[in-house]
């Protein structure tokens, strides 16, 4: 008999050990205690800019998704933790993600640095936020002279594709040919 009310009051000890542990998780506010995953950051890794950019041009735009969190982003350029960092040339509008030239680049042809882009969500009542950081090459080249077509337009460091068509140039081959349905004519 005693080995049945020990196995009883064990019993016991267990069942208001696990209504205690419900309670207390049931008592904690939803998203308390919850950080959702960063933002997703979309910018190009590698900027080519010539060295005759004025101060004021759009550069870049980062775009960011945040897929669990509707609280606004924000985004911030970080000096980089490389010796050649060239975070002061550059500015970050902080709601839209664009990119600009803060200072002038003139004489820094051949300069490689590097700088941090940063995006995370805007903190609401002391919740926490979990940034995302990419880190950004940045190679400044000499500018473009005079009727030259070997570079990009707007700085973006790839030439135009040429204008052969909707097929890709990179695809090996001729473009595919794609047989038209005919369509009966509905004339009565």
């Amino acid at each position: 008999m005693e080995i049945h009310g020990l196995k009883r009051s064990s019993d016991i000890i267990l069942n208001v050990f696990f209504l205690v542990i419900c309670l207390l998780a049931c008592s904690v506010p939803k998203g308390e205690c919850q950080i959702g995953p960063p933002p997703t950051l979309h910018i190009d890794r590698n900027w080519r800019i010539q060295e005759d950019v004025e101060v004021g041009t759009l550069v870049r735009h980062a775009q960011a998704l945040s897929t669990t969190d509707s609280r606004a982003l924000f985004f911030t350029i970080q000096p980089s933790d490389h010796n050649d960092d060239l975070s002061p040339y550059f500015r970050i509008e902080p709601k839209t993600g664009g990119i600009f030239l803060a200072k002038s680049i003139k004489g820094k042809a051949g300069t490689r640095g590097y700088l941090y882009v940063t995006v995370q969500t805007l903190p609401v009542d002391d919740s926490p936020s979990i940034p995302t950081r990419v880190e950004v090459l940045i190679q400044i080249d000499p500018p473009l002279s005079a009727g030259s077509n070997n570079g990009a337009v707007n700085g973006t460091g790839r030439p135009p594709y040429p204008s052969v068509g909707l097929y890709p140039p990179f695809l090996p081959g001729d473009a595919p040919k794609i047989p038209l349905p005919v369509i009966p004519s509905l004339s009565p």
